[in-house]
């Protein structure tokens, strides 16, 4: 008899979170997160205590969650030339474009989150630059600074970034500064660098009109995002049609691809250089996990229990040992889907996830969601005006920070 097709629900939720019960976490309430039966909590606001500073902590941003950081400082920063680079990368209709969106929303409400445990009073910049690929090479304009504030407000209206055409790209420069040190006296810089290619520039690999700007955007970044939605890694079986399953395969491919691109550009700057290719940890960004495509157990535990209690959760994340918490419980999701990726079950091509690994171990794999796609389509279908699009009320993003407090955490032993 044939081997089936795919796993059953309840095949798959047993290799994601096998012997879950003898891991110890901190009890919550509706502050809990739970991955297939487990306490992976978060803290909860009416238990934990307040924070307390310590000679060593890390000072925290205590300003109204509404003010913003420009409104705070009154000022734009200027580009740091040699931050710490996170690249985020994938092909099209990934959701990297709005994970760009969605982390910059999140920083601009400053101390709301946890992020402002590291940036204190500290402003936010985004630049852009337009590029434009040439025989010999690949132009590109001076970066200017935006108007955050009118980014942030499409975002909260559900408009998407501009689609971008293929002969003119956009390379988005967000920056940010954070605090370290003994007493948080001393200031380094991240910078997410996105570029916004059409995904059919990304999927068809590294070409001599565009080797110069991959490599400018992400042969020296640190931390590497990849974008995949996570209905094409864990589907829910009983939701997925054959349309559905055409689907999965197609984006499968685009990701694979974005993968080789990747590896090419590394080989050609390792020549270019004659030293080995630097060590970078990877992050899969697995996009759109709120969507009823994914597989349940996770998506409930991680995403939906986050996005019922989102405010609070936010708040509670303020602090050293929150942020601590979240992190470690980040690992132990990550951890159980790496396991379910040895499952003969599951696609190949995700089977081959954990073997991602560029000089810093075993990737993170981390659901994660910037919007309802159910409202933004909704929006887009109906063509809603302003005022319509108003009263849907602001996205929630759930757990776009992670890959930037993971690069805190594993570049600057930020929680040390």
């Amino acid at each position: 008899m044939a081997d089936d097709p795919a796993p059953t629900r309840k095949q798959l939720s047993d290799v994601i979170a096998p012997g879950l019960d003898d891991v110890s976490t901190p009890a919550s309430t509706d502050g809990v997160l739970q991955l297939a039966g487990e306490q992976a909590a978060l803290p909860d606001a009416s238990t934990t205590p307040r924070p307390i500073r310590k000679r060593f902590a890390v000072p925290v941003a205590f300003r109204h969650e509404e003010r913003t950081l420009v409104a705070a400082t009154g000022r734009v920063p200027p580009l740091d030339p040699n931050p710490f680079k996170l690249g985020i990368l994938g092909g099209k209709e990934s959701g990297k474009s709005y994970l760009f969106q969605s982390m910059v929303y999140r920083l601009y409400r400053g101390s709301f989150g946890p992020m402002g445990y590291f940036m204190g009073d500290a402003a936010i910049s985004v630049y852009e630059a337009h590029t434009r690929a040439t025989a010999d090479g690949t132009d590109l304009s001076e970066f200017q600074a935006l108007q955050i504030d009118a980014m942030v407000r499409d975002f909260k209206l559900w408009y998407r970034l501009p689609t971008t055409k293929f002969e003119l790209q956009r390379w988005f420069r967000l920056q940010f500064p954070f605090r370290t040190g003994w007493l948080g006296r001393r200031r380094s810089t991240i910078e997410v660098s996105f570029l916004d290619g059409s995904g059919e520039i990304l999927e068809q690999g590294v070409r001599d009109d565009n080797i110069e700007l991959w490599r400018k955007a992400f042969v020296d970044a640190e931390v590497m995002v990849f974008c995949l939605p996570m209905w094409c890694a864990f589907p829910y079986l009983p939701s997925m049609t054959d349309d559905d399953w055409e689907d999965v395969d197609k984006r499968l491919t685009k990701f694979g691809n974005v993968l080789t691109s990747y590896r090419e550009l590394r080989k050609e700057a390792a020549k270019a250089s004659e030293k080995p290719p630097a060590r970078v940890t990877v992050i899969v960004a697995l996009t759109m996990a709120d969507d009823i495509h994914c597989e349940g157990e996770s998506q409930h535990s991680w995403v939906q229990k986050y996005l019922k209690n989102a405010d609070r959760l936010l708040g509670t994340l303020r602090t050293g040992s929150g942020v601590s918490r979240y992190l470690a419980n980040a690992r132990l999701v990550s951890r159980r889907l790496i396991a379910a990726c040895d499952s003969p079950k599951v696609d190949e091509r995700i089977s081959n996830l954990r073997k991602l690994d560029f000089g810093r171990g075993e990737p993170w794999l981390i659901p994660m969601s910037a919007l309802d796609g159910h409202k933004l389509l909704s929006a887009e279908r109906s063509e809603l005006p302003e005022s319509d699009r108003r009263r849907l009320g602001p996205p929630v993003p759930a757990h776009v920070e992670l890959p930037l407090l993971i690069a805190l955490s594993e570049r600057y032993n930020a929680l040390a």
